[in-house]
């Protein structure tokens, strides 16, 4: 009788360690889904940083573009200037 007692008591010991086990198991699975959410975080913001440099890397062709243009008609400019100033004196 002791011995069913003694056993009937450490049934719920025993379930309680069991799913604590559990528990644990599934913290630790927990923790690797956030780990590889983390992750997933990490490749979306380099993606988005990624997003938003290709319109500055496609607008700057254009930009150079606009510079040299302004620099040739400064040349023009000057040459005029310079030619205007012998034709003058």
């Amino acid at each position: 009788m002791r011995i069913n007692i003694f056993l009937i008591s450490l049934i719920p010991f025993l379930l309680f360690g069991c799913s604590r086990n559990n528990y644990a198991t599934k913290i630790e699975e927990l923790e690797k889904r956030i780990e590889q959410l983390e992750g997933n975080q990490l490749s979306i913001e380099k993606f988005e940083n990624i997003q938003q440099t290709i319109p500055i890397l496609e607008a700057l062709p254009i930009t150079i573009q606009n510079v040299e243009r302004i620099d040739q008609r400064i040349i023009e400019l000057s040459t005029d200037l310079n030619n205007h100033k012998h034709k003058s004196s």
